[in-house]
């Protein structure tokens, strides 16, 4: 733990001494299995989450009840307490699960309110944050205003093919319909369309991406 948190969080070497102890003898490790819920409606944030391995999705519902992934997070990535209270106040209900096997690292918020309100670097990487996640919160809703669903498919494959670094894709349609908060048979219908323009090559549980640059450009 005490190799993890300085390596972390981006403010450690800001910290006095007492702060790092705080945080060392307050930090609570909680494991959420595939498909877990870490935060949902209703419930109060129970501090700033770190990643330490697996990957976790912070989602709304949409008017029609289909899901829209707002961020990701994986390893060393934070969330902050300020952004969930920031689309609380938006009148935005949060829910957060574990995608894979996760660990997280959560720093009590009576601390990080503590840590927030007399350390300046915490506050301002705080602020930096919840700037960023908040860019990325109005990128998804600006994406599902304005974007068609096959655009929205065809990012959204580009993004996976980036982050493992293969053409093909490991995903349901179920999945990428809760990513891009639309229904499984739209994605299933879209699809096909993709493929009839040899751009990806569709099996079951799986996506071969087949002209990377092409599906990067596509506007069906």
């Amino acid at each position: 733990m005490e190799i993890f948190l300085p390596n972390a969080l981006p403010f450690w070497n800001a910290l006095e001494e007492d702060e790092k102890q705080l945080i060392l003898n307050s930090v609570q490790k909680r494991n959420y299995a595939a498909n877990s819920i870490v935060h949902h409606v209703g419930t109060d944030c129970i501090g700033m989450k770190i990643v330490k391995y697996g990957f976790i999705r912070v989602f709304v519902y949409s008017t029609n009840g289909s899901e829209i992934t707002l961020y990701r997070l994986k390893s060393k990535d934070i969330c902050v307490l300020s952004i969930l209270c920031m689309l609380k106040n938006l009148n935005l209900d949060i829910n957060i699960e574990a995608e894979e096997d996760s660990l997280l690292y959560i720093v009590p918020i009576d601390i990080y309110n503590k840590l927030l309100s007399s350390n300046k670097a915490v506050y301002d990487y705080d602020k930096e944050a919840t700037a960023q996640r908040l860019t990325e919160v109005v990128s998804a809703f600006s994406d599902v205003l304005f974007f068609s669903v096959g655009k929205r498919i065809a990012d959204i494959l580009v993004y996976y093919s980036n982050l493992y670094k293969s053409d093909v894709i490991s995903i349901t349609h179920e999945k990428l319909a809760k990513d891009i908060g639309t229904v499984r048979e739209v994605v299933s219908r879209t699809l096909k369309n993709l493929q009839d323009l040899k751009l990806v090559e569709v099996s079951r549980g799986q996506i071969k991406i087949l002209d990377i640059n092409r599906l990067k450009s596509t506007t069906i």
